[in-house]
């Protein structure tokens, strides 16, 4: 998980630094109306707005919609949210300088000679299992040539790059979460390759999700071809146990080719936060033994190839 963690870490810290940059930008075309404070008053419902600065008398510049007064409201607005990502960046780039991961070599590095014990890696936490399974499925799929990767152009919070912007709002949802998450894993069936947008790890059963994404579901043109691979592809991946409405979950756009945040956040709480059935304990795809088969099909595949 650790890995993981310092991805996101950095990923964040970047986002952090390319909209302070813009900010700062913002601030300098504004800065005619650095140190000028507002003061409102409201009238029959409506409010009005003067303008002072130190030392100055106060000057009536009109209501919330004049331009004016909207240019001081960003720019204080602005430096509020420069103030904000600064402390911000400190803070993960102090963080990242003083982590220390737990390890066996770590903690002798911090010993004198005549303290290290016997059974020094004892000390050392145990890898996650499902930490182990997911570094495994994530260099199997590193062994695999992406598919089109030049359309890969949109970055996530850990620096993944996806297809869409809505793939990676979902992407960095699942990843925020302490999910851990596997961007088009493919996944090798028959004669050919499935690519499911998200393989994602349950963090109480261990067991194998995936999240597919429909975003053409309601479109007008494409939508019924859409619809017929998607139910073909459902059928193919069900050969391998998974099922949807078990361990395949969706998510569909609105008409305005927007997502609802929120309940992706209430999908990832009630599916993998919430403590699980009887029957999702001790069935669903078991990591361990989908990669075995995963490894046998792709190096079946590559000796028909």
């Amino acid at each position: 998980m650790t890995a993981v963690f310092l991805k996101v870490i950095s990923g964040i810290l970047q986002q952090h630094e390319e909209l302070l940059r813009k900010c700062k930008q913002k601030a300098l075309k504004l800065k005619e109306y650095d140190g000028i404070f507002l003061k409102a008053r409201t009238t029959g419902g409506r409010t009005y707005f003067t303008g002072h600065r130190p030392g100055k008398k106060p000057k009536y510049i009109g209501n919330e919609k004049h331009t004016t007064v909207q240019r001081i409201q960003n720019l204080r607005a602005t430096k509020v949210l420069i103030s904000m990502l600064e402390s911000n960046i400190a803070a993960l780039k102090h963080f990242q300088d003083n982590y220390i991961d737990i390890t066996t070599e770590e903690i002798r590095k911090r010993l004198p000679k005549c303290y290290v014990p016997a059974n020094l890696r004892e000390a050392e936490p145990v890898p996650d299992a499902t930490q182990k399974w997911y570094l495994k499925l994530l260099k199997l799929k590193e062994s695999i040539p992406v598919k089109y990767p030049e359309k890969c152009t949109v970055s996530t919070i850990d620096g993944t790059l996806v297809r869409s912007r809505i793939e990676a709002i979902i992407y960095d949802h699942l990843v925020s979460a302490g999910l851990l998450v596997i961007y088009e894993f493919p996944i090798f069936v028959e004669d050919h390759i499935i690519y499911p947008d998200f393989l994602i790890l349950h963090p109480l059963t261990g067991k194998l999700y995936i999240l597919e994404h429909l975003g053409y579901w309601y479109h007008d043109a494409k939508g019924a071809g859409y619809r017929s691979n998607f139910c073909i592809k459902t059928v193919e991946l069900a050969s391998l146990g998974f099922v949807l409405g078990k361990n395949i979950l969706t998510t569909f756009e609105d008409g305005g080719g927007t997502i609802d945040t929120e309940k992706i956040d209430k999908m990832i709480q009630r599916e993998f936060f919430t403590s699980p059935t009887v029957q999702e304990k001790t069935t669903g795809i078991n990591p361990e033994e989908f990669l075995k088969q995963q490894m046998q099909a792709q190096a079946a595949a590559r000796m028909a190839g």
